[in-house]
């Protein structure tokens, strides 16, 4: 018997999280879905929808649409979100442990307390992205555009930023260390410093070059 997911998200957190309980670990898939035209919020004046305390553990939302949503103490680990549009939204104490972003939409995105601990955004898009607060902790953040970022209060400790790039970021207070700048088949080489890795990662190759 197929299960309609979509309504059972529509019962509410609590009833989704015990029904997530009575399956056996299944993952749920909810591909190419659009929060806003399925899960609309009645009781603001754009209808966007309000999201809390859902556990979206080990989910599959491959190319779905999180844009101008809220979503509250929520759980995405072990996800599938590549190819997604989450530009917009607002994550508020959300964890990302172990789920893949890939090749998403960010973009005027708040990620506020998050964790993305162990978590891939490679090749994501972000222009204007608020990070505050959040916990990065061996994440893939290769061949990213970091533009206007805030990465304020962050901790970020052996990440990969291999062919990622930033501009005009704010880094306040910020924890970082054991920043990986080279690719998985050259030597390792980390930084301390986000906004200093590309500069870095080209000093041999301008050597070389010279």
């Amino acid at each position: 018997m197929k299960i309609d997911y979509i309504a059972e998200i529509r019962r509410g957190s609590e009833s989704w999280n015990d029904f997530r309980k009575t399956v056996n670990g299944a993952k749920p898939i909810l591909r190419n879905i659009n929060f806003a035209t399925q899960f609309p919020n009645q009781s603001n004046v754009y209808n966007l929808p309000e999201l809390e305390n859902f556990n979206f553990s080990n989910c599959d939302f491959h190319s779905s649409s999180f844009r101008n949503g809220s979503y509250i103490n929520c759980v995405f680990d072990f996800s599938s979100i590549n190819f997604s549009d989450l530009v917009d939204a607002y994550f508020y104490n959300c964890t990302f442990k172990n789920s893949s972003l890939r090749v998403s939409k960010i973009g005027s995105a708040h990620f506020i307390n998050c964790n993305f601990e162990n978590s891939d955004l490679s090749y994501c898009s972000a222009e204007k992205t608020d990070f505050t607060g959040s916990v990065f902790k061996n994440t893939r953040l290769e061949y990213i555009r970091f533009v206007k970022c805030n990465f304020s209060d962050t901790k970020i400790n052996y990440c990969f930023f291999y062919g990622t790039s930033t501009w005009d970021i704010i880094a306040d207070d910020s924890i970082q260390q054991d920043i990986v700048i080279t690719s998985n088949d050259d030597n390792l080489i980390t930084v301390d410093n986000i906004e200093l890795a590309q500069f870095i990662y080209l000093l041999p190759n301008l050597s070389d070059s010279a």
